[in-house]
């Protein structure tokens, strides 16, 4: 978590959180195609899988600020 040090600085200078390019990844798509398919297809464990991938995908699109 961050503190109130670092939230303020963010505050200060928005350059220093950018927000990632999710719209050019073309990974995450497929990832919630698999997702879906999964899920709709009555497999749960599948569809869990499938779920964490997206999600951790979806975190290094945070983590770096650019498209995974």
């Amino acid at each position: 978590m961050a503190t109130s040090e670092e939230r303020a600085e963010v505050r200060r200078n928005p350059e220093t959180h950018q927000r990632p390019a999710l719209a050019d990844c073309p990974t995450c798509p497929a990832l919630k195609a698999a997702w879906w398919e999964a899920e709709n297809g009555g497999d749960k464990a599948k569809a869990g899988d499938a779920l964490v991938a997206m999600r951790r995908h979806w975190r290094s699109h945070m983590m770096e600020g650019t498209s995974a």
